[in-house]
């Protein structure tokens, strides 16, 4: 039930309603008590409110705004940490160009994370201003799709391996709103 009012919810809420994050309250550690009211979508007269409680919050980055929109995912760039499978990108070879190399890799990590691309600092930019890297060593770590980017990015200046690392003990689900967002093995909403 709770999945389905959350996602009712991301269908439904638009800026005519005037959703609102009340409050933030944390009553005990990895939990998020948020309090969230918006106007009904069925009547606008009357103000619906609800509390989401979030557990096992793994990241937060949220204050009590206004939010027109909020969104419930569960496949989501924010989400790559807590749920896909990460590895590492070694290089084999020496750079003809460092500068270039870090120009592209930088080019494919915002592309690929556009907003969210300050989530993911994966790059070790020194290894390239100091000196191209010669022979081998570790470029770059990170979820899979971000060390797929940056391989193909690079795929005709250097040569390099990918290898896995591990893959993430728990699933994480996100709630998104205008302004921030919760990262949680577990949401639930309950209407007050």
């Amino acid at each position: 039930m709770s999945e389905i009012l959350l996602e009712e919810l991301s269908d439904n809420l638009h800026e005519g309603l005037e959703g609102k994050i009340e409050s933030i309250e944390y009553p005990k550690e990895h939990r998020a008590e948020i309090n969230f009211s918006f106007l009904d979508w069925k009547d606008n007269t009357q103000t619906r409110n609800f509390t989401i409680t979030c557990d096992n919050i793994v990241d937060i980055s949220l204050s009590t705004s206004s939010s027109y929109e909020i969104f419930y995912v569960k496949d989501h760039v924010l989400l790559w940490e807590y749920n896909l499978p990460h590895f590492q990108l070694f290089y084999s070879s020496s750079a003809v160009n460092g500068y270039e190399i870090l120009g592209r890799l930088w080019e494919a990590h915002d592309k690929l994370l556009g907003s969210y691309s300050d989530k993911y600092v994966t790059i070790d930019p020194k290894i390239f201003i100091k000196h191209s890297p010669d022979g081998y060593g570790l470029l770059a770590r990170g979820p899979e799709p971000l060390i797929d980017a940056y391989k193909n990015s690079i795929e005709n200046l250097m040569e390099t391996k990918k290898v896995f690392s591990y893959v993430p003990r728990t699933r994480c689900v996100c709630l998104l709103f205008d302004n921030g967002f919760v990262i949680a093995e577990s949401i639930i909403i309950e209407e007050k």
